[in-house]
C-alpha cells in the first residue's frame, strides 16, 4: 500500500442559527429577524489527527463565538457582517488558510416565497500552504 498525502483539512460550521438586528430598513434592525451562518474552514489539521489533542485543532465552538459575536453587532448589510465575521476568524485563528462564510437571512421582508436570501463570500488567508 502506497502513502497517504493528506491535502485539505477542513472544518465546518453548518445551518448555525442566530437572531439579530441585521437589515436595510430601519424596522429589520428594531424588531430583528432569524439568520442562518454556515462556514468551512481550511486549516492544516494533520497535527490533531496524529495526537487527539484539541489544542492542535481548530476548535469549531471557538468558531461558534466568533461568529454569534459578530452577529450581534448590527449591520445594513449582509456583506458587510459576512466580512465582519472573516475577519474575526482569519484575526483569532491564524492557522486557518482559507475558507468561506455565508449569510442568510431566513424571512426578508419581501413578498416572496423562498427559503431565505444570502450572502457569500470565499477567502485566503496569506500564503499558507498545507
Amino acid at each position: 500500500m502506497g502513502t497517504v498525502e493528506i491535502t485539505e483539512c477542513r472544518v465546518a460550521v453548518k445551518g448555525l442559527r442566530v437572531f439579530a438586528l441585521h437589515g436595510v430598513l430601519p424596522v429589520e434592525r428594531a424588531v430583528g429577524n432569524e439568520f442562518e451562518v454556515t462556514v468551512e474552514l481550511v486549516y492544516d489539521g494533520r497535527r490533531a489527527m496524529r495526537t487527539d489533542d484539541v489544542t492542535h485543532a481548530l476548535n469549531y465552538a471557538g468558531v461558534v463565538q466568533v461568529i454569534e459575536r459578530e452577529m450581534a453587532t448590527p449591520s445594513c448589510l449582509l456583506e458587510h457582517v459576512a466580512g465582519r465575521i472573516v475577519d474575526s476568524l482569519a484575526s483569532e485563528f491564524p492557522c486557518i488558510l482559507r475558507g468561506s462564510v455565508t449569510v442568510t437571512k431566513l424571512l426578508p421582508p419581501i413578498k416572496a416565497q423562498m427559503d431565505g436570501a444570502s450572502f457569500s463570500v470565499s477567502f485566503n488567508v496569506g500564503q499558507h500552504q498545507l
